[in-house]
């Protein structure tokens, strides 16, 4: 057999049992870092008895000790220390020397003793392990039938919130938009108008503002009555949305009046949008009635921008609003534009 000390000092340190070698007087000759640990000694004593001490406590040390000039080669004893530890010790005995190994097995202990003390109650109540096992079975199947419980609720509410998100947002767009066009309405146009109209006076950016307005709208109803004016609002509004891309904003001001914002858009680009929705609308007449009709439909178009920091909202709807009735003054069905 080969002495513990015979291996190198590094692979003793790191090994994963505490190793104590002593020789024949008691004197120790090798005491690891994971046996010193075992005793919360920082370093190596000088005897074997001072090891006993330091692992199990001085009451039991007496009788560690007398064990260990009795055991033979490759006996083991289970020992309890203070703090409710237990440490394993094996004795092995090579060329006059004592080479014992010290493992620490209080996890296994503590399962054991609370094992042990859950049995003595049980038998204590009368109540033996298998009937033990069977209410625990009753207890797991409750408490799965519980849980498969909670799931389906969870999996309700869930569904719930889910709606009624669905809810608040369908109830916003609601109260954000004119049901008819499904343009923003006057409100939230406006208010959106403003916050725009304050991020481009800070930046020193330009916006631009088109107010849209039906050509001859009241004879369209006149003559082909509300319900078809209905529908020529609804196709006006398509037309214009499907033209438009974000940033920019659509909003229904009443009647047969819109409003288009451009941000950051200058008075020439904003002439072509404008020109470019007066065509539409003239190429793509809505229907008339359901034989497939089709009603005239022209659009006069005010464009205007404000540069300066001091722009607002009011402002610019002001001096679009003027543009709007200088198109219609020079025969509708076109775009005129003011810049301030």
């Amino acid at each position: 057999m080969t002495a513990a000390t015979d291996l190198p000092d590094d692979l003793l340190e790191r090994l994963g049992c505490g190793v104590v070698v002593a020789g024949g007087n008691g004197t120790l000759v090798c005491c690891n870092r994971p046996a010193r640990d075992m005793a919360g000694l920082p370093l190596t004593p000088h005897a074997l008895d001072g090891y006993a001490q330091a692992l199990v406590g001085e009451g039991e040390a007496k009788a560690l000790l007398a064990w260990l000039r009795t055991a033979g080669n490759g006996d083991g004893l289970t020992v309890a220390a203070s703090e409710r530890r237990w440490f394993h010790l094996t004795v092995a005995r090579a060329e006059g020397r004592l080479v014992l190994t010290v493992a620490d097995v209080t996890a296994f202990k503590r399962r054991e003793v609370l094992l042990t003390e859950l049995h003595e109650r049980l038998a204590g109540e009368g109540r033996d392990l298998k009937r033990f096992a069977q209410d625990l079975a009753v207890a797991r199947s409750a408490a799965a039938e519980a849980l498969r419980r909670s799931e389906h609720a969870n999996a309700a509410l869930e569904r719930e919130v889910g709606e009624r998100r669905l809810l608040e947002t369908e109830l916003r767009r609601l109260a954000d938009t004119d049901p008819l066009t499904e343009a923003l309405n006057r409100r939230r146009f406006l208010t959106l108008a403003e916050k725009q109209a304050q991020r481009a006076a800070g930046h020193g950016w330009p916006l631009a503002l088109l107010m849209l307005d039906l050509d001859h709208f009241k004879g369209i109803n006149d003559r082909f009555g509300h319900d078809a004016g209905d529908r020529a609002l609804h196709h006006f509004a398509a037309v214009v949305r499907g033209t438009l891309r974000a940033p920019a904003l659509f909003g229904r001001l009443g009647g047969e009046e819109f409003a288009v914002l451009l941000p950051d858009c200058d008075l020439e680009s904003a002439t072509r949008v404008a020109d470019r929705l007066r065509r539409l609308v003239k190429e793509q007449p809505p229907h008339a009635d359901a034989e497939g009709g089709r009603m005239a439909l022209s659009v006069s178009i005010g464009a205007a921008v404000l540069t300066p920091p001091e722009a607002t909202a009011e402002r610019l709807l002001k001096r679009a609003d003027e543009a709007l009735y200088a198109a219609k003054r020079a025969g509708r069905d076109r775009v005129a534009a003011v810049e301030g």
